[in-house]
């Protein structure tokens, strides 16, 4: 009986141990980058060459190693999509320098892939007659 009674701690022991599992940390979540488009001047102009630019940011601090694509086109028109890569700079803004030769609504998809996410927001912008 006292064989029993020492054998039963050791058992439940053992026991235990066998089922314990190890927990891993689940991996984190990739910041969402926030990406806030503006165009210069606003609006563009026909046949004058502006920018457009977004300004990549993840908790408020500038994305400065991201890739950044402009696919624009005239919205409501099934025309091909032009897709023009930009240029950044430290500050987290990524510009292409572009002209319009018709004064319509554009719409642009931002393509921004950074070392965590790709997102592709898209927007629209006005191009309108230069006043005479």
């Amino acid at each position: 009986m006292k064989r029993m009674l020492l054998l039963a701690p050791a058992l439940a022991l053992a026991l235990m141990g066998c089922s314990s599992t190890k927990t891993e940390p689940l991996p984190a979540k990739p910041s969402v980058p926030v990406i806030v488009f503006k165009t210069n001047p606003e609006p563009m102009l026909v046949n004058q060459a502006g920018d457009l630019t977004a300004t990549v940011m993840v908790n408020s601090d500038p994305v400065k190693k991201a890739t950044v694509e402009f696919e624009i086109w005239e919205e409501g028109n099934n025309t091909p999509h032009e897709t023009i890569p930009a240029q950044g700079d430290d500050k987290g803004h990524y510009t292409v320098h572009k002209s319009f030769a018709k004064a319509t609504t554009y719409q642009v998809t931002i393509h921004t892939t950074t070392e965590e996410i790709h997102t592709m927001p898209t927007m629209n912008f006005t191009v309108v007659e230069a006043a005479h």
